[in-house]
């Protein structure tokens, strides 16, 4: 029996011990976090690449599109998208010559048209740094570039080169401007896939042409590679970067601790992890690895006991953006190629 409460006194005092030994590692971990860090260069980087001049709404696409994203007018008719699938899985050209109607359903979407046309004169595209709450719908520009091409297929059939050359140009200048001036991700692989759709159905419209007319329709822009800048994803981290703040933000300061799906357990452990929550901490960790994809980011053990929640979010949330850099790299093999194939 003595033997039995001397098990029973140690095993008390052990728990006990490692119950002050936790709380006491808890203390410490609070105040090393006491303080939230400045921002370090990388994060400074990323805000100076969201803060550039402001452009007048006059001269600004993204201010017309964002007027008009949602509207119903943007969306094709069930026919035109039939069409629509039809040149994403098969010989576009092939699909557009068995259209008989084609000419009578463009003219069904004026409104969409118009809208398209209007963008196109714009010179130039900015866009506000991502957020939650400002993601719009973009598949209504995509809408626009197929009538838009479509149309210039038909004018290539009654061999109207100027009109033709002026819509490719157009269309391209839009793209290009699009892809160099995007801060999020969503845009730059939209206009990545427009471009892409541009310079492998453009010279199939060329060759609707009469052979001595196509040289003069081939867009003078087509000659220039595409800039480093524009191939660049640079602006984009500093976007991934803004919208991983905007989620963290949200998630750990502004929404409550509790909700009715969480458990005590889960949360007994959120309550203790938002104190070991630092923003800037974390926004500046987020920024150098961003700026860093192609290197294995290695810190100390003794690093995580500055913001660990942060850091384990981060080193858990940051995706790999390889399969996105080889999308871009493939524009410039697409220009060339139009440009052989228009010849």
């Amino acid at each position: 029996m003595a033997v039995l409460k001397t098990v029973a006194r140690g095993t008390v005092k052990l728990l006990l011990g490692l119950l002050l030994l936790l709380i006491g590692l808890y203390l410490l971990l609070l105040a090393i976090n006491w303080q939230d860090a400045k921002p370090n260069d990388a994060s400074l980087h990323m805000q100076s690449l969201l803060q550039p001049p402001p452009i007048p709404a006059a001269q600004n696409g993204y201010q017309h599109f964002v007027a008009h994203h949602a509207n119903n007018e943007l969306r094709l008719s069930e026919s035109l998208q039939q069409l629509y699938h039809q040149c994403n899985q098969q010989d576009c050209a092939e699909a557009l010559t068995a259209k008989t109607d084609l000419a009578k359903l463009i003219a069904e979407h004026r409104q969409l048209m118009e809208f398209y046309q209007q963008l196109l004169q714009y010179p130039q595209w900015q866009e506000p740094p991502p957020t939650l709450q400002d993601i719009p719908l973009y598949q209504g520009l995509l809408h626009g570039q197929r009538l838009l091409l479509w149309q210039a297929w038909l004018e290539a059939q009654q061999g109207n080169n100027k009109q033709v050359k002026t819509a490719l140009t157009a269309d391209y200048q839009f793209w290009q401007t699009v892809l160099t001036n995007s801060n999020s991700l969503i845009t730059k692989m939209v206009s990545t896939a427009a471009l892409k759709h541009h310079f492998q159905f453009a010279p199939e419209i060329i060759k609707q042409l009469p052979k001595a007319q196509r040289p003069a329709a081939v867009p003078a822009a087509w000659a220039s590679a595409i800039s480093d800048k524009a191939l660049s994803l640079e602006l984009v981290m500093a976007g991934e970067w803004h919208f991983g703040a905007d989620i963290l933000a949200d998630t750990w300061l502004d929404n409550p601790d509790e909700s009715e799906n969480q458990s005590v357990f889960e949360t007994v452990f959120v309550r203790l992890a938002r104190p070991l929550f630092l923003l800037q901490d974390t926004k500046n960790v987020h920024a150098q690895q961003l700026l860093k994809q192609d290197e294995q980011a290695t810190y100390p053990w003794y690093s995580w006991l500055r913001n660990p929640s942060g850091r384990l979010l981060v080193a858990s949330s940051v995706p790999f953006y390889s399969d996105y850099r080889q999308r871009l790299q493939q524009l410039e093999p697409l220009r060339l190629q139009a440009l052989q194939q228009a010849d």
